[in-house]
């Protein structure tokens, strides 16, 4: 950490960081878990808990935490060694109701004895290493009560209960409310315990059919009719309920003993046609559920669950299954109950407050066993934190300057700062409310509009299109377009009144035309606030600027404005939750003009799936010549910045998105390695351009509140506020950014690491920087709330993954 920011006026804020005590002289003892015969995970936790409840009184005398792998720590030894029979008895889960009988042995081993010294003279900055086993020590502690609770149900580092707040989402799913919480280092000796509320979808108790049924929307009787097909069709609805159903827990009701099962698979053929091996005879599913156990099987099209393999195969219809309540759903979810969970996630700081309090509270009183055996305390009060607010820069646009007002401004009687001309476009809707008149008068409203906003020269050429079938929609496109070039006229854009994506994909892709989608309700109006907004996003598509931060601004941050840089932005989009198959979809934006940092280039790259570290960056190879040849994305970047600038970059800030903060070495040693290796071989001098590396964090739990009651209507922090002292990293540049003013809910502010820094910035500049560029997004007039290179980059990762997703959004 260079030193802290000054910028800006001081004010206070609370966050939801608890300050933990802890005694450094505590002795911890790390044993090492091995439990023969092995058994999943989830099982393990449950011998565990038996043999500390079976020894208690003898060989573990003290209260054990366990991470629920391989690792258990005591404030007592317990020995160097130890072997221990266990029988598990009674268990709830029946999924384990098997092996209720079976003798385990548990083997302790001493691994380590974490020193919690060091951990003490790593929060006083008197060493920069992190003790990271003892801070694992520290959160599995307080996590521990929790984890064994029978109230709670763990999700990712959350807990969940509906009895915290509930919602039904519809389709067979409902929301619950629950509590985050992490042990993390801070600065001024503080070790904080940040907690806050979160928000998951859970199956509902029902059965099987109900659930498929409810999450396609339609009858069990028609959906099992379409399951009987055996045709294209047939094998898409199959499909669909596998991945549907896939890794769901289910409890079946056939037997008097009910057994709990995971689904692995379903079957590929309908129930009615299903037989199996028995006793050396084909026997149908259907007549050995009948015979067995008198049941007629209603749904004889659906596929049935699929278990074992080979001649161990296990088949057990659908309609005899039923979900087990208050499993956490990961898939995605529909649009409807997208809308509810957002509603139940949107709450405003009060609320937010409130619960997090009572979450800090029960914690507290429930680990304090624990807590007392390890010597360790929670402070139930809320952190004091000094922040600051930064002034916001003054907008320039064509025709003069605006200095927002809490983050917003507007468009009236401005000029954007470059616009691009359009020649040849054309306006098509897909609402059977929008009519060609109307569409004639939209497309005037919005011709105008242009030239008023310093657009050059819109001209319709194409007839005004309403199409009001879905299935049409790609071939009256097509045949306008075609009619278009047989005039020799290129269409440059097509504004779709209600977006389908098969019109992106089919202009994007396979025509070449830019699209602007816009929302039927909000066109029709022809408000000048919309059009103006659809302008914006228009203008920028086409390469155009609309406007950059005033100069007298920009010399806040030196160096950039004295020396050609380049902004460079990256994210990655993965596939959907529950998604096995397809590719990962890798986003490289980079500005190209300096020093406005309006226009950006964009690079796609298809990577394998679920990989966060970026492929492509460069590479190098020798032809058939024996010449070295080299390439990549950050090459080409670096040559067209270069090319549209006639600037070779001297700095290079790097913003990197999705990334986490076990995953910092590894990224930063890749890409800032390509980065490196693409400056020697893209013509650049021999001392090439500095690099700043920069990781942009949004999903993290810090919250941060106003310390006096609010005066403004959504009860946020001002947009601007910066912290970067008390909850930040004790030695490492970090620094929390809320650049955006909260419309709904609470306003989580952007967590900034600095991870390499060649530039030498001060505290002020980078953060100033930063702060400033989140005023540049070409595609509204407020401050976003984070970096825009990096929201380009996920958005253009985004878009990519809709292109090769079948069902995308």
């Amino acid at each position: 950490r260079p030193g802290y920011g000054t910028a800006g006026t001081g004010t206070t804020v609370l966050a939801n960081n608890f300050w933990v005590r802890f005694d450094k002289t505590r002795n911890v003892f790390h044993y090492d878990v091995v439990v023969t015969p092995d058994v999943p995970a989830g099982f393990k936790r449950a011998i565990i808990q038996a043999m500390i409840e079976q020894y208690k009184n003898e060989k573990i005398q003290c209260l054990p935490v366990y991470d629920g792998e391989k690792s258990l720590y005591t404030a007592k030894s317990i020995g160097d060694s130890l072997e221990l029979d266990v029988k598990l008895g009674d268990v709830d889960d029946t999924m384990y109701v098997a092996r209720r009988d079976t003798d385990f042995r548990v083997t302790l081993r001493l691994a380590s004895r974490p020193n919690l010294g060091s951990l003490a003279n790593f929060l006083g900055g008197r060493t920069t290493v992190c003790p990271h086993d003892t801070i694992q020590v520290m959160d599995l502690v307080l996590r521990e009560c929790a984890t064994n609770s029978k109230n709670l149900v763990p999700g990712g580092r959350s807990f969940f209960s509906p009895n915290l707040g509930n919602k039904d989402l519809g389709g067979g799913l409902v929301a619950w409310q629950g509590f985050y919480m992490s042990i993390r280092p801070a600065q001024d000796n503080l070790l904080v315990l940040n907690i806050g509320t979160s928000f998951q979808s859970f199956q509902e108790g029902q059965t099987l059919v109900e659930f498929v049924s409810r999450s396609f929307g339609a009858d069990p009787r028609d959906l099992d009719r379409n399951m009987r097909r055996q045709d294209a069709q047939g094998d898409t609805y199959r499909v669909k309920m596998k991945k549907l159903v896939k890794g769901l827990k289910v409890e079946t009701s056939h037997c008097k003993t009910k057994r709990k099962l995971k689904i692995v698979s379903l079957t590929r053929q309908p129930l009615e046609t299903l037989n199996f091996n028995m006793n050396g005879m084909q026997v149908s599913v259907a007549d050995y559920f009948r015979q067995t156990y008198g049941l007629n099987l209603a749904f004889g099209g659906f596929p049935a669950v699929e278990q074992g393999s080979g001649d161990r195969k296990k088949y057990i219809p659908l309609e005899l299954c039923r979900l087990v309540k208050g499993q956490n759903f990961t898939r995605r979810v529909n649009d409807d109950q997208r809308k509810g969970l957002s509603a139940m996630t949107c709450c405003l700081p009060e609320q937010r407050v409130n619960a997090t309090q009572q979450a800090c509270l029960n914690l507290k009183k429930q680990s304090e066993d624990h807590a007392k055996e390890f010597g360790v305390e929670i402070n139930p009060n809320w952190t004091r934190v000094p922040a600051r607010v930064l002034n916001p820069p003054k907008v320039k646009y064509g025709n003069g300057e605006i200095c927002p007002r809490d983050g917003t401004w507007n468009m009236i009687n401005k000029k954007m700062v470059e616009g691009r001309e359009i020649k040849h476009w054309g306006i098509i809707s897909c609402s059977n409310r929008v009519r060609e008149n109307d569409l004639q008068r939209i497309a005037q409203q919005l011709s105008s509009a242009c030239l008023s906003y310093g657009g050059l020269d819109v001209n319709v050429v194409m007839p005004p299109l309403v199409v009001t079938v879905p299935q049409t929609v790609d071939e009256a496109i097509r045949s306008s377009v075609k009619k278009l070039a047989e005039r020799n006229i290129e269409l440059q854009l097509l504004v779709c009144i209600l977006p389908d994506l098969t019109i992106k994909r089919l202009c994007e892709l396979e025509l070449g035309v830019i699209t602007q989608c816009a929302q039927e309700g909000k066109i029709r109006k022809c408000d000048p606030r919309y059009l103006a907004n659809l302008i914006l996003k228009i203008n920028a598509k086409f390469g155009g600027k609309n406007a950059v931060i005033c100069a007298q601004d920009l010399k806040k941050c030196k160096p950039v404005a004295d020396s050609p840089t380049l902004i460079i932005g990256a994210d990655v989009s993965h596939p959907r939750a529950g998604e096995e198959t397809g590719c990962s979809m890798a986003a490289v934006v980079a500005s190209m003009d300096w020093p406005g940092f309006a226009q950006y280039a964009t690079v796609v790259r298809s990577q394998p799936s679920r990989q966060e570290m970026l492929d492509d960056l460069f590479w190098e190879n020798v032809d058939e010549q024996g010449r070295s040849v080299s390439g990549g994305i950050f090459k080409e970047m670096l040559m067209a910045f270069h090319h549209r600038t006639n600037f070779i970059p001297e700095r290079i800030i790097y913003y990197r998105d999705g990334v986490s903060e076990g995953q910092f070495e590894a990224v930063l040693r890749s890409e800032y390695e390509s980065l490196q290796r693409a400056e020697k071989r893209s013509k650049q001098p021999s001392k090439g351009p500095k690099i700043t590396f920069i990781v942009v964090q949004k999903r993290h739990h810090t919250c941060f509140f106003p310390a006096t009651k609010p005066t403004g209507k959504n009860q946020n922090i001002s947009p601007g506020t910066i912290v970067d002292k008390v909850v930040c990293h004790p030695t490492n540049f970090d620094f929390y950014l809320c650049s955006h003013q909260g419309i709904k809910g609470t306003s989580r502010p952007v967590h900034y690491h600095v991870l390499k820094d060649e530039n030498g910035f001060t505290a002020n500049e980078i953060q100033q920087f930063t702060h400033d560029l989140c005023y540049l997004y070409s595609r509204c007039t407020r401050a976003v709330s984070y970096v825009p290179p990096c929201y380009y980059a996920h958005l253009a990762a985004q878009r990519a993954q809709a292109w090769v997703d079948p069902e995308g959004s």
